[in-house]
């Protein structure tokens, strides 16, 4: 164990700002000495390939359906909202399976696993020898952030604890590893196989009886690194899209920015290339546009304006407001929102 170990860094790198993300990544986290896995939903380019031993394509980038998609709830004295995030965890979880079962096939044994929004540095290298080490030391099968800080409820929704492993940041045993956690690559195999709420409850949750074998840090990421903002691309910190009006499924453009989020966004929204919203949201500031079904096409543009006031693109949406938009069952479902004294379900 611990004897031939990869690194594989999970990434979707959809703009010029994940992909300098990811370039940055591999230049810090190749400080390891390891041979290097990237694992994607998008074709990666050549410059980036000649950078690093493997890359694992996979052209199906399936979401999870908004019933079993974590959600987040906002409420002020206008107007509320229940926003799936978008169901990024069965992505995820495609990643990890294809990608240890690919590096188990050439005989590697063990992994570092992370997100390719994770930038290290010097320092940081040294510690993730050092758990590498105690790992091997005390023959523990997988090294895992579990902060005892974080509440959060159940696979169940029954109690609430620290039942939260993160999922940016790991380190196992291959075999252990797909053993254990059974990652599900489609909606089914998500319902089938049990999967809690959110990826991270359901990594406690099919661990939780193997304790024992993990060598288990009682914090968060960033915390025992020491850098803020460890993961510069998180999602559910800002959210912009349609949401349907509880009331009669009208469509409502929101963009909102998280009081969590210390980015600035600027939002164009466009109908038919006519301009029809502009706003530059800080922290905690939000917007929204009531729309029509009229098969008008609407273009969502974001970007983050940094402390040196640079407008750097992040992500384009396009939509077409029909009537296909209008079903509760259309991939792009992505909430309700209600205004007043309705109730968000």
């Amino acid at each position: 164990m611990y004897q031939k170990p990869i690194i594989i860094i999970s990434t979707y790198p959809s703009n010029k700002k994940l992909f300098d993300l990811l370039e940055e990544c591999i230049d810090t986290i190749g400080d390891l000495g390891y041979d290097i896995l990237i694992v994607s939903h998008l074709p990666i380019p050549k410059t980036i390939q000649n950078n690093v031993k493997f890359i694992l394509y996979d052209s199906v980038n399936e979401l999870l359906e908004p019933k079993n998609s974590p959600h987040v709830y906002f409420w002020d004295k206008i107007f509320q909202y229940k926003y799936y995030i978008g169901g990024h965890a069965l992505p995820i979880t495609r990643n990890i399976k294809s990608s240890l079962n690919f590096a188990k096939s050439l005989g590697y044994d063990s992994y570092i696993f992370l997100d390719s929004d994770i930038i290290f540095n010097n320092e940081n290298i040294k510690q993730i020898k050092n758990l590498i080490d105690e790992a091997k030391i005390k023959n523990k099968k997988m090294v895992l952030f579990y902060p005892d800080q974080y509440i959060v409820s159940d696979c169940n929704y029954k109690n609430k604890g620290p039942f939260f492993i993160e999922t940016d940041f790991f380190i196992g045993d291959i075999k252990f590893t797909l053993d254990n956690l059974k990652f599900p690559t489609s909606n089914l195999e998500w319902e089938k196989s049990k999967m809690c709420y959110n990826l991270e409850v359901s990594f406690y949750t099919k661990l939780k009886d193997k304790f024992d074998d993990l060598l288990l840090i009682r914090d968060y990421t960033e915390n025992f690194f020491n850098i803020d903002n460890l993961n510069q691309n998180r999602y559910g910190l800002t959210v912009y899209d349609v949401l349907k009006n509880v009331d009669d499924f009208s469509p409502t453009f929101i963009c909102h920015n998280s009081e969590f989020n210390n980015k600035v966004k600027k939002v164009l929204v466009y109908s038919n290339s006519k301009l029809i919203l502009e706003r530059i949201l800080y922290p905690s500031d939000w917007s929204y546009i009531f729309l029509k079904y009229d098969n008008s096409k609407l273009r969502v543009e974001v970007y983050d304006i940094t402390d040196s006031e640079d407008v750097i693109h992040e992500i384009t949406k396009i939509y077409t407001l029909n009537d296909k938009l209008k079903e509760k069952n259309d991939k792009n479902y992505k909430g309700l929102i209600s205004f007043k004294q309705n109730i968000v379900i």
